[in-house]
This record gives structure tokens, sequence and C-alpha cells, in this order.
């Protein structure tokens, strides 16, 4: 019998990740979170695109549900639980402006991270073992 199996997510997401930050800014355009503003300089010749959030509370939503996930106040759904592993894993645990020692807090959100569904630690994983590729690639 042929069996299909899936690409290692590793791989998988390498595949995609050319155009990734293009197509997460025009989804986050599309619906409302991010706004382009151009500015001119030099008489008109230079044209600067940049993405400004339409709001600050979507910033203050993301840290404050990462806040009381981390004091134990709040069960962690899907996307909060990604979201603690990816802050861990990419180092901006210092970005919640917790009183915490960083490290512990880090541990704290990767075990909760780890807790979750296979997909999110598959995620996690990968996003950390990319980290550690990037970190050790000048050596290579």
């Amino acid at each position: 019998t042929i069996r299909h199996t899936h690409p290692p997510l590793r791989a998988w997401l390498r595949g995609f990740s050319d155009d990734l930050y293009d197509r997460t800014r025009a989804g986050l355009v599309a619906s409302g979170i991010l706004h382009q503003h151009t500015r001119r300089r030099l008489g008109g010749l230079i044209r600067a695109d940049t993405y400004l959030p339409t709001d600050s509370k979507w910033a203050v939503i993301a840290r404050s549900r990462l806040r009381y996930l981390a004091a134990g106040r709040e069960q962690p759904d899907n996307h909060t639980a990604a979201l603690a592993g990816l802050v861990a894993d990419l180092g901006l645990t210092s970005h919640l402006y917790l009183d915490d020692d960083t490290p512990a807090l880090a541990a704290r959100l990767k075990a909760i991270a780890g807790q979750h569904y296979q997909s999110v630690r598959d995620i996690t994983a990968a996003v950390d073992a990319a980290v550690g590729d990037l970190a050790t690639a000048a050596y290579r």
C-alpha cells in the first residue's frame, strides 16, 4: 500500500516562509488590524510604506491574555497556548512587563504550550528549532 506521509513540519514551514511576512501583513491589513501609511521624502522621489496598528487594543489584549495565563488566572485556549510557546521560544517574555524572573516565566510559558494539543507542540518545537538553526548558522 502507498502511505501518504506528511512532510516534516520544519520543512513545511520553510517551504512557504518566503512570502510569509507579506501574506501575514496583507491579512492584518484586510482584517483592519493594520493600515498602510505612505510617506514621501526628497520631494516625492522616495516613497516609504509603513504599516501601523489601527488600535492599540490588540497588543494590550495579547499581553493581558499571556499575563493572566502566566499568573494562573486563566486557562489557555488554542491560540493563547500557541502564543505562549512562541513568545517563550522567541525570547519575548521581557515584553510582557511582568516582574517575574524571565527564565522562569519562559519555562512556564513553554510548559503551558507543551501541555496543549499536538499541533501547538509541533509548531512551537519547529520555531524553537528554527531559532536554534539561525543562531548556529554562522558557525557552519
